[in-house]
Order: C-alpha cells, then sequence, then structure tokens
C-alpha cells in the first residue's frame, strides 16, 4: 500500500496524524530525510514580501511588480524541490519504514484531520483550481 500522499499534502507533516501508536518510533528514522525546517519560513517571507508589494504593484509601481515576480520565481523553486524531494526521498524512504498497517493507519487519520481541519470537498477545490491553473 501506498499512501496517497498528493491527496494528503496539506496535512501529511501535522504532528497528531504521527502520533499513531508505532508510527511515533519510525517517524525518526526519516525525521532526517524531511525538508530543513528553513524552507517553511522561506515559503512565508516569500508570500508575505508577495502581498506587502501588491499595493504599490496595483498602482504601477515597477519596483514592486518585479518584487513580486522575483518572489514568485524563488516560491515556485522552492515548492518545485520540496515536492523533488518528497517524491525522491521522502516517500520512498516512508515506503520502506512504514509497514502496510501503519501507511493504513495514517491514511485513516490523514482523511480524519482533513475532514475536521479543512471542511468536505475544500481539498478537492483547491486541487481543481490548481490543476485549472496550470492549464493556463
Amino acid at each position: 500500500m501506498h499512501i496517497n500522499c498528493t491527496q494528503h499534502h496539506y496535512i501529511r507533516f501535522k504532528g497528531r496524524v504521527f502520533q499513531e501508536e508505532g508510527v511515533r518510533a519510525r517517524k525518526s528514522c526519516i525525521a532526517f530525510k524531511i525538508l530543513p525546517g528553513g524552507n517553511d519560513r522561506e515559503g512565508r517571507r516569500r508570500i508575505r514580501a508577495i502581498g506587502d508589494a501588491i499595493p504599490k504593484a496595483k498602482e504601477g509601481d515597477v519596483s514592486a511588480i518585479q518584487t513580486i515576480s522575483e518572489n514568485l520565481d524563488a516560491y515556485i523553486q522552492l515548492l518545485r524541490n520540496h515536492i523533488e524531494k518528497e517524491d525522491n526521498v521522502l516517500y520512498p524512504t516512508a515506503d520502506k519504514v512504514f509497514t502496510e498497517q501503519d501507511q493504513q493507519s495514517l491514511s485513516e487519520a490523514f482523511d480524519k484531520v482533513e475532514a475536521e481541519e479543512m471542511g468536505e470537498g475544500v481539498h478537492e477545490k483547491y486541487h481543481k483550481l490548481a490543476h485549472d491553473l496550470s492549464n493556463f
């Protein structure tokens, strides 16, 4: 069994999911493979810079438009690197470390957290939006 990580991308690293018995001990085996903590901070910094530049960009400020463009490019690269490392390091390692029972428990926990925190259909809504945007 392989956990559908794309489906659960937003919530898969939430600590409470990994509190499942048996999984907690195995988490440390793959923790070193997860992206360095700075990526979250870097992503938030890029998004904040974009948000801060939007009002001036709306007024036609070329410097603000350039700031948005540069930060969007950097954020896209950050996400690509993040996904590449998940796909080629983290998930294959998790498939080796987690038992089928662990993966089933995690999948059920992901579904529960997603339903409680995001609400029914929200994930699918944003997945469709991302897909639609990628077709531009």
